[in-house]
Protein backbone atom coordinates (compact mmCIF):
# COMPACT_ATOMS: atom_id res chain seq x y z
CA UNK A 1 0.00 0.00 0.00
CA UNK A 2 2.84 2.42 0.84
CA UNK A 3 4.58 1.60 -2.46
CA UNK A 4 1.33 2.21 -4.36
CA UNK A 5 0.83 5.59 -2.65
CA UNK A 6 4.46 6.56 -3.31
CA UNK A 7 4.08 5.73 -7.01
CA UNK A 8 0.94 7.85 -7.27
CA UNK A 9 2.65 10.75 -5.50
CA UNK A 10 5.58 10.49 -7.94
CA UNK A 11 3.16 10.56 -10.88
CA UNK A 12 1.51 13.69 -9.49
CA UNK A 13 4.88 15.44 -9.18
CA UNK A 14 5.90 14.42 -12.69
CA UNK A 15 2.64 15.67 -14.18
CA UNK A 16 2.88 18.97 -12.31
CA UNK A 17 6.49 19.36 -13.39
CA UNK A 18 5.49 18.76 -16.99
CA UNK A 19 2.85 21.50 -16.67
CA UNK A 20 5.35 23.96 -15.20
CA UNK A 21 7.90 23.18 -17.90
CA UNK A 22 5.36 23.81 -20.64
CA UNK A 23 4.44 27.15 -19.07
CA UNK A 24 8.05 28.26 -18.61
CA UNK A 25 9.06 27.32 -22.12
CA UNK A 26 6.95 30.13 -23.55
CA UNK A 27 6.56 28.20 -26.81
CA UNK A 28 2.83 27.72 -26.42
CA UNK A 29 0.41 30.61 -26.36
CA UNK A 30 -2.36 30.13 -23.80
CA UNK A 31 -5.82 29.72 -25.25
CA UNK A 32 -8.68 31.86 -23.86
CA UNK A 33 -10.79 30.34 -21.10
CA UNK A 34 -14.04 28.81 -22.39
CA UNK A 35 -17.49 30.30 -21.80
CA UNK A 36 -20.78 28.59 -21.03
CA UNK A 37 -24.36 29.88 -21.05
CA UNK A 38 -26.51 27.92 -18.65
CA UNK A 39 -29.87 26.37 -19.45
CA UNK A 40 -32.60 26.12 -16.81
CA UNK A 41 -34.10 22.66 -16.32
CA UNK A 42 -37.81 22.12 -15.85
CA UNK A 43 -37.41 18.99 -13.75
CA UNK A 44 -34.36 18.15 -11.62
CA UNK A 45 -32.45 14.94 -12.30
CA UNK A 46 -32.52 12.01 -9.96
CA UNK A 47 -29.00 11.88 -8.52
CA UNK A 48 -28.12 8.23 -9.13
CA UNK A 49 -25.09 8.55 -11.42
CA UNK A 50 -27.01 7.43 -14.50
CA UNK A 51 -27.41 10.00 -17.24
CA UNK A 52 -30.90 8.93 -18.31
CA UNK A 53 -32.87 11.96 -17.02
CA UNK A 54 -34.51 14.32 -19.55
CA UNK A 55 -32.54 17.26 -18.14
CA UNK A 56 -29.31 16.01 -19.71
CA UNK A 57 -30.79 16.07 -23.22
CA UNK A 58 -31.19 19.86 -23.05
CA UNK A 59 -28.29 20.72 -20.73
CA UNK A 60 -25.17 22.56 -21.87
CA UNK A 61 -22.60 20.03 -23.04
CA UNK A 62 -18.89 20.83 -22.86
CA UNK A 63 -16.48 19.86 -25.62
CA UNK A 64 -14.19 16.94 -24.82
CA UNK A 65 -11.76 17.79 -22.03
CA UNK A 66 -8.18 18.76 -22.88
CA UNK A 67 -4.98 17.91 -21.02
CA UNK A 68 -4.53 19.98 -17.90
CA UNK A 69 -1.16 21.47 -18.97
CA UNK A 70 -1.66 21.87 -22.70
CA UNK A 71 -4.83 22.13 -24.86
CA UNK A 72 -4.29 18.80 -26.56
CA UNK A 73 -6.57 15.81 -26.79
CA UNK A 74 -6.17 13.31 -23.92
CA UNK A 75 -6.12 9.56 -24.35
CA UNK A 76 -9.25 9.11 -22.22
CA UNK A 77 -12.31 11.06 -23.38
CA UNK A 78 -14.30 13.01 -20.78
CA UNK A 79 -17.07 15.56 -21.16
CA UNK A 80 -19.57 17.22 -18.83
CA UNK A 81 -23.11 18.61 -18.89
CA UNK A 82 -24.46 21.46 -16.77
CA UNK A 83 -27.94 22.74 -15.87
CA UNK A 84 -29.64 24.61 -13.03
CA UNK A 85 -32.91 25.44 -11.32
CA UNK A 86 -33.70 27.84 -8.46
CA UNK A 87 -32.16 25.50 -5.90
CA UNK A 88 -29.19 23.65 -7.39
CA UNK A 89 -26.41 23.64 -9.93
CA UNK A 90 -26.42 20.23 -11.65
CA UNK A 91 -23.28 18.77 -13.21
CA UNK A 92 -22.94 15.41 -14.97
CA UNK A 93 -19.76 13.72 -16.21
CA UNK A 94 -19.12 10.96 -18.72
CA UNK A 95 -15.61 9.58 -18.08
CA UNK A 96 -14.54 6.91 -20.54
CA UNK A 97 -12.13 4.05 -19.92
CA UNK A 98 -12.68 0.84 -21.85
CA UNK A 99 -10.52 -1.09 -19.36
CA UNK A 100 -12.41 -0.04 -16.21
CA UNK A 101 -13.90 -3.49 -15.67
CA UNK A 102 -10.38 -4.98 -15.66
CA UNK A 103 -8.93 -2.73 -12.96
CA UNK A 104 -12.01 -1.77 -10.95
CA UNK A 105 -11.74 -2.63 -7.27
CA UNK A 106 -13.33 -0.78 -4.32
CA UNK A 107 -11.09 2.11 -3.30
CA UNK A 108 -11.65 1.54 0.41
CA UNK A 109 -11.61 5.30 1.00
CA UNK A 110 -13.91 7.30 3.25
CA UNK A 111 -15.52 10.70 2.70
CA UNK A 112 -12.89 13.47 2.59
CA UNK A 113 -10.17 10.88 2.02
CA UNK A 114 -7.57 11.17 -0.76
CA UNK A 115 -9.99 10.37 -3.56
CA UNK A 116 -7.95 12.47 -6.02
CA UNK A 117 -5.29 9.73 -5.88
CA UNK A 118 -7.66 7.46 -7.84
CA UNK A 119 -9.68 8.20 -10.97
CA UNK A 120 -11.94 11.08 -9.93
CA UNK A 121 -14.15 13.88 -11.27
CA UNK A 122 -14.06 17.40 -9.86
CA UNK A 123 -16.12 20.59 -9.86
CA UNK A 124 -14.22 23.78 -8.97
CA UNK A 125 -16.26 26.95 -8.42
CA UNK A 126 -14.86 30.37 -7.56
CA UNK A 127 -16.72 32.35 -4.92
CA UNK A 128 -18.46 35.22 -6.81
CA UNK A 129 -17.73 37.57 -3.90
CA UNK A 130 -14.07 36.58 -3.59
CA UNK A 131 -12.26 35.24 -6.69
CA UNK A 132 -9.40 34.04 -4.48
CA UNK A 133 -11.77 31.69 -2.66
CA UNK A 134 -12.93 28.51 -4.32
CA UNK A 135 -15.08 25.49 -3.62
CA UNK A 136 -13.99 22.00 -4.66
CA UNK A 137 -16.31 19.00 -4.96
CA UNK A 138 -14.85 15.61 -5.90
CA UNK A 139 -16.11 12.07 -6.35
CA UNK A 140 -14.01 9.06 -7.35
CA UNK A 141 -14.93 6.10 -9.55
CA UNK A 142 -16.07 4.21 -6.45
CA UNK A 143 -18.60 6.87 -5.43
CA UNK A 144 -16.62 8.33 -2.50
CA UNK A 145 -16.82 12.11 -2.11
CA UNK A 146 -14.58 14.93 -0.94
CA UNK A 147 -15.11 18.67 -0.54
CA UNK A 148 -13.22 21.73 0.70
CA UNK A 149 -13.14 25.49 0.33
CA UNK A 150 -10.53 28.26 -0.09
CA UNK A 151 -7.57 28.30 -2.43
CA UNK A 152 -5.29 26.96 0.32
CA UNK A 153 -7.57 23.98 0.87
CA UNK A 154 -9.71 24.07 4.01
CA UNK A 155 -10.38 20.34 4.28
CA UNK A 156 -12.33 20.80 7.54
CA UNK A 157 -15.04 22.60 5.58
CA UNK A 158 -18.01 20.49 4.53
CA UNK A 159 -20.83 21.58 2.26
CA UNK A 160 -24.36 20.45 1.56
CA UNK A 161 -24.40 18.62 -1.79
CA UNK A 162 -25.38 15.32 -3.41
CA UNK A 163 -23.47 13.03 -5.74
CA UNK A 164 -23.63 9.55 -7.22
CA UNK A 165 -21.58 7.37 -9.60
CA UNK A 166 -22.50 4.61 -12.03
CA UNK A 167 -19.84 2.28 -13.43
CA UNK A 168 -20.46 0.91 -16.92
CA UNK A 169 -18.62 -1.30 -19.39
CA UNK A 170 -16.52 1.48 -20.94
CA UNK A 171 -16.10 3.98 -18.11
CA UNK A 172 -18.16 5.64 -15.42
CA UNK A 173 -20.64 8.50 -15.12
CA UNK A 174 -21.37 10.83 -12.21
CA UNK A 175 -23.98 13.38 -11.17
CA UNK A 176 -23.61 16.32 -8.77
CA UNK A 177 -26.33 18.53 -7.24
CA UNK A 178 -24.80 21.55 -5.49
CA UNK A 179 -27.21 23.99 -3.77
CA UNK A 180 -26.58 27.64 -4.53
CA UNK A 181 -26.76 28.49 -0.81
CA UNK A 182 -23.74 26.23 -0.25
CA UNK A 183 -21.85 28.41 -2.75
CA UNK A 184 -23.14 31.72 -1.38
CA UNK A 185 -24.84 32.46 -4.71
CA UNK A 186 -28.08 34.43 -4.29
CA UNK A 187 -30.70 35.79 -6.72
CA UNK A 188 -29.22 38.63 -8.72
CA UNK A 189 -25.97 36.80 -9.44
CA UNK A 190 -25.85 36.04 -13.15
CA UNK A 191 -22.34 34.65 -13.61
CA UNK A 192 -19.54 32.81 -11.85
CA UNK A 193 -16.29 31.00 -12.71
CA UNK A 194 -15.92 27.22 -12.79
CA UNK A 195 -13.70 24.42 -14.00
CA UNK A 196 -14.59 20.77 -14.51
CA UNK A 197 -11.74 18.31 -14.21
CA UNK A 198 -10.71 14.66 -14.22
CA UNK A 199 -7.72 13.34 -12.33
CA UNK A 200 -6.83 9.82 -13.39
CA UNK A 201 -3.97 8.18 -11.53
CA UNK A 202 -5.07 4.66 -12.38
CA UNK A 203 -2.44 3.68 -14.97
CA UNK A 204 -2.03 5.03 -17.58
CA UNK A 205 -2.29 8.31 -15.66
CA UNK A 206 -3.72 11.47 -17.17
CA UNK A 207 -5.14 14.81 -16.01
CA UNK A 208 -7.70 16.67 -18.10
CA UNK A 209 -10.18 19.53 -17.76
CA UNK A 210 -12.83 21.65 -19.52
CA UNK A 211 -10.63 24.76 -19.31
CA UNK A 212 -6.93 24.10 -19.79
CA UNK A 213 -5.38 24.83 -16.40
CA UNK A 214 -1.78 25.08 -17.63
CA UNK A 215 -0.43 23.22 -14.65
CA UNK A 216 -2.74 23.75 -11.65
CA UNK A 217 -6.46 23.10 -11.32
CA UNK A 218 -6.63 25.63 -8.46
CA UNK A 219 -5.79 28.65 -10.66
CA UNK A 220 -9.09 30.54 -10.58
CA UNK A 221 -7.89 32.81 -13.40
CA UNK A 222 -8.05 29.75 -15.67
CA UNK A 223 -11.63 28.87 -14.70
CA UNK A 224 -14.22 28.98 -17.47
CA UNK A 225 -16.84 31.76 -17.43
CA UNK A 226 -20.38 30.58 -16.66
CA UNK A 227 -23.21 32.96 -17.63
CA UNK A 228 -26.97 32.92 -17.97
CA UNK A 229 -27.78 32.25 -14.32
CA UNK A 230 -31.22 33.65 -13.54
CA UNK A 231 -32.51 32.67 -10.10
CA UNK A 232 -36.06 33.67 -9.13
CA UNK A 233 -35.90 36.58 -6.65
CA UNK A 234 -36.85 35.76 -3.07
CA UNK A 235 -40.14 37.28 -1.95
CA UNK A 236 -39.10 37.08 1.68
CA UNK A 237 -35.42 36.97 2.50
CA UNK A 238 -32.84 37.09 5.28
CA UNK A 239 -31.10 40.44 4.96
CA UNK A 240 -28.73 40.33 7.93
CA UNK A 241 -27.72 37.34 10.04
CA UNK A 242 -25.51 37.57 13.13
CA UNK A 243 -24.05 34.45 14.65
CA UNK A 244 -22.75 34.37 18.24
CA UNK A 245 -19.07 35.20 18.71
CA UNK A 246 -18.56 31.88 20.42
CA UNK A 247 -20.46 28.64 19.89
CA UNK A 248 -21.18 26.30 22.77
CA UNK A 249 -23.22 23.20 23.41
CA UNK A 250 -26.83 23.84 24.20
CA UNK A 251 -28.78 26.91 23.19
CA UNK A 252 -27.13 29.49 20.91
CA UNK A 253 -28.80 32.69 19.70
CA UNK A 254 -28.68 33.62 16.00
CA UNK A 255 -30.21 37.01 15.19
CA UNK A 256 -31.89 37.21 11.79
CA UNK A 257 -33.33 40.25 10.01
CA UNK A 258 -36.24 39.18 7.80
CA UNK A 259 -37.58 41.36 4.97
CA UNK A 260 -40.96 41.05 3.24
CA UNK A 261 -40.38 42.22 -0.34
CA UNK A 262 -43.97 41.63 -1.47
CA UNK A 263 -47.00 43.94 -1.67
CA UNK A 264 -49.04 41.88 0.73
CA UNK A 265 -48.76 40.73 4.36
CA UNK A 266 -46.74 37.55 4.82
CA UNK A 267 -46.99 34.89 7.50
CA UNK A 268 -44.56 32.06 7.96
CA UNK A 269 -41.45 31.15 9.93
CA UNK A 270 -37.67 31.20 9.89
CA UNK A 271 -35.96 27.85 10.44
CA UNK A 272 -32.47 26.74 11.48
CA UNK A 273 -31.69 23.25 10.17
CA UNK A 274 -28.82 20.81 10.54
CA UNK A 275 -27.89 18.71 7.50
CA UNK A 276 -27.07 15.14 8.55
CA UNK A 277 -27.15 11.88 6.60
CA UNK A 278 -28.75 13.54 3.61
CA UNK A 279 -31.60 15.12 5.58
CA UNK A 280 -32.37 18.57 6.95
CA UNK A 281 -33.24 18.33 10.65
CA UNK A 282 -35.02 21.28 12.25
CA UNK A 283 -33.11 22.67 15.25
CA UNK A 284 -35.15 25.85 15.81
CA UNK A 285 -38.19 27.56 14.29
CA UNK A 286 -39.59 31.03 14.91
CA UNK A 287 -42.96 32.10 13.52
CA UNK A 288 -43.27 35.62 12.15
CA UNK A 289 -45.85 37.95 10.57
CA UNK A 290 -44.64 40.76 8.30
CA UNK A 291 -46.56 43.55 6.64
CA UNK A 292 -45.73 44.59 3.07
CA UNK A 293 -42.20 46.01 2.95
CA UNK A 294 -41.63 45.38 6.65
CA UNK A 295 -38.25 44.41 8.10
CA UNK A 296 -38.03 42.69 11.46
CA UNK A 297 -35.27 41.12 13.57
CA UNK A 298 -36.01 37.80 15.23
CA UNK A 299 -33.90 35.44 17.37
CA UNK A 300 -33.38 31.77 16.52
CA UNK A 301 -32.10 29.56 19.34
CA UNK A 302 -30.87 26.21 17.99
CA UNK A 303 -29.41 23.74 20.46
CA UNK A 304 -25.97 22.58 19.31
CA UNK A 305 -24.01 19.50 20.33
CA UNK A 306 -20.68 19.43 22.15
CA UNK A 307 -17.79 18.77 19.79
CA UNK A 308 -20.11 18.57 16.78
CA UNK A 309 -19.65 19.88 13.27
CA UNK A 310 -23.03 21.29 12.25
CA UNK A 311 -23.89 21.99 8.62
CA UNK A 312 -26.41 24.71 9.38
CA UNK A 313 -28.88 26.17 6.89
CA UNK A 314 -31.22 29.07 7.55
CA UNK A 315 -34.48 28.96 5.65
CA UNK A 316 -37.69 30.93 5.19
CA UNK A 317 -40.83 28.80 5.31
CA UNK A 318 -44.11 30.17 3.96
CA UNK A 319 -47.53 29.35 5.35
CA UNK A 320 -48.12 26.88 2.51
CA UNK A 321 -45.09 24.88 3.63
CA UNK A 322 -42.72 25.93 0.84
CA UNK A 323 -39.20 26.24 2.25
CA UNK A 324 -36.48 28.38 0.66
CA UNK A 325 -33.01 27.75 2.09
CA UNK A 326 -30.91 30.90 1.81
CA UNK A 327 -27.85 30.81 4.07
CA UNK A 328 -25.33 28.07 4.88
CA UNK A 329 -22.64 27.91 7.55
CA UNK A 330 -20.23 25.38 8.99
CA UNK A 331 -20.52 25.60 12.77
CA UNK A 332 -17.75 23.87 14.72
CA UNK A 333 -18.78 23.55 18.35
CA UNK A 334 -15.87 22.98 20.75
CA UNK A 335 -15.92 20.06 23.16
CA UNK A 336 -17.45 21.37 26.37
CA UNK A 337 -15.50 18.64 28.20
CA UNK A 338 -12.51 16.91 26.67
CA UNK A 339 -10.49 14.15 28.35
CA UNK A 340 -6.91 14.71 27.19
CA UNK A 341 -5.13 12.25 29.53
CA UNK A 342 -6.72 9.16 31.08
CA UNK A 343 -5.12 6.19 32.93
CA UNK A 344 -6.63 3.09 31.32
CA UNK A 345 -4.58 0.76 33.57
CA UNK A 346 -3.66 1.53 37.18
CA UNK A 347 -1.94 -0.37 40.00
CA UNK A 348 -3.94 -0.99 43.15
CA UNK A 349 -3.24 1.51 45.91
CA UNK A 350 -1.81 4.16 43.63
CA UNK A 351 -3.65 7.36 42.76
CA UNK A 352 -4.28 7.67 38.99
CA UNK A 353 -4.42 11.13 37.49
CA UNK A 354 -6.34 12.55 34.55
CA UNK A 355 -6.17 15.78 32.55
CA UNK A 356 -9.33 17.52 31.34
CA UNK A 357 -10.16 20.56 29.22
CA UNK A 358 -13.31 22.57 29.94
CA UNK A 359 -14.12 24.87 27.00
CA UNK A 360 -16.03 27.48 28.98
CA UNK A 361 -15.08 27.36 32.68
CA UNK A 362 -17.05 30.55 33.34
CA UNK A 363 -20.26 28.65 32.49
CA UNK A 364 -19.35 25.55 34.52
CA UNK A 365 -20.94 24.77 37.87
CA UNK A 366 -19.03 21.65 38.87
CA UNK A 367 -17.03 18.68 37.60
CA UNK A 368 -17.52 15.23 39.11
CA UNK A 369 -15.11 12.31 38.68
CA UNK A 370 -16.59 8.95 39.67
CA UNK A 371 -15.25 5.40 39.41
CA UNK A 372 -17.98 2.78 39.17
CA UNK A 373 -17.87 -1.01 39.01
CA UNK A 374 -19.05 -4.23 40.65
CA UNK A 375 -16.27 -4.06 43.26
CA UNK A 376 -17.33 -0.69 44.58
CA UNK A 377 -17.45 2.94 43.58
CA UNK A 378 -16.12 6.27 44.72
CA UNK A 379 -16.38 9.82 43.52
CA UNK A 380 -15.42 13.41 44.10
CA UNK A 381 -16.88 16.76 43.06
CA UNK A 382 -14.54 19.57 42.05
CA UNK A 383 -15.06 23.26 41.33
CA UNK A 384 -14.12 24.48 37.85
CA UNK A 385 -12.17 27.72 37.57
CA UNK A 386 -9.66 27.15 34.76
CA UNK A 387 -9.81 25.67 31.26
CA UNK A 388 -7.21 22.91 31.78
CA UNK A 389 -7.47 20.77 34.91
CA UNK A 390 -5.47 17.89 36.35
CA UNK A 391 -7.40 15.67 38.75
CA UNK A 392 -6.53 12.68 40.94
CA UNK A 393 -9.15 9.96 40.64
CA UNK A 394 -10.73 8.57 43.86
CA UNK A 395 -9.39 5.01 43.62
CA UNK A 396 -8.47 4.42 47.28
CA UNK A 397 -9.59 1.05 48.60
CA UNK A 398 -10.72 -0.36 45.26
CA UNK A 399 -9.93 -4.03 44.61
CA UNK A 400 -8.39 -5.21 41.33
CA UNK A 401 -10.95 -5.39 38.55
CA UNK A 402 -12.58 -3.58 35.64
CA UNK A 403 -14.20 -0.21 36.30
CA UNK A 404 -15.60 2.80 34.49
CA UNK A 405 -14.62 6.40 35.09
CA UNK A 406 -17.37 8.96 34.59
CA UNK A 407 -16.34 12.57 34.12
CA UNK A 408 -19.50 14.68 34.48
CA UNK A 409 -19.60 18.39 33.75
CA UNK A 410 -22.51 20.42 35.06
CA UNK A 411 -22.98 23.81 33.47
CA UNK A 412 -25.77 26.19 32.50
CA UNK A 413 -26.81 23.91 29.65
CA UNK A 414 -27.25 20.82 31.86
CA UNK A 415 -24.96 17.83 32.34
CA UNK A 416 -22.45 16.17 30.03
CA UNK A 417 -20.68 12.88 30.83
CA UNK A 418 -17.57 11.39 29.22
CA UNK A 419 -16.92 7.72 30.12
CA UNK A 420 -13.61 5.84 29.97
CA UNK A 421 -12.64 2.28 31.04
CA UNK A 422 -10.20 1.72 33.92
CA UNK A 423 -8.50 -1.53 34.88
CA UNK A 424 -6.99 -1.79 38.37
CA UNK A 425 -4.37 -4.52 38.76
CA UNK A 426 -2.10 -5.79 41.50
CA UNK A 427 1.30 -4.11 41.50
CA UNK A 428 4.09 -6.48 40.34
CA UNK A 429 6.26 -5.21 43.18
CA UNK A 430 3.67 -6.34 45.73
CA UNK A 431 3.52 -9.71 44.01
CA UNK A 432 7.30 -10.06 44.42
CA UNK A 433 7.05 -9.16 48.12
CA UNK A 434 4.85 -12.22 48.65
Amino acid sequence: MQMKTAMKTLLILLLLAAGSAAELSGTEKKIPVPRMKLVRCEEPPRIDGKLDDPVWKNAVRTPAFVLFNTPKKPLFHTHAMVAFDDVNLYVAFDAQDRDIQKWFTPSGRKFDGKVWMDDCLEVYIADPADPEKLYQFVVNYDGVGFDRSTRNGDEKWNGVWQYAVHVGKAGYTAEFAIPFYTLGITPGKTAFAMNLCREKYVLPSELSSWSCAYGDFHFTERFGKVEGLNLTPWKVFLDDVRFPERLKRGENTIRCTVVNNTRAPWEGSVIAEDYRNGKHLVLAEQKIVLQSGEKKEIPLRPRLLSGAKHLLTLAVKAGNGKTVRQIFRNLDVPHALKVTVHPFIQYQGEAPGAALDVAFPEDALSLECRITGKNGNAGKVLPVSVRSMTVTLPSEGLAPGDYRVEYTLRDRSGTLTETRPLKITTSPWKENEK
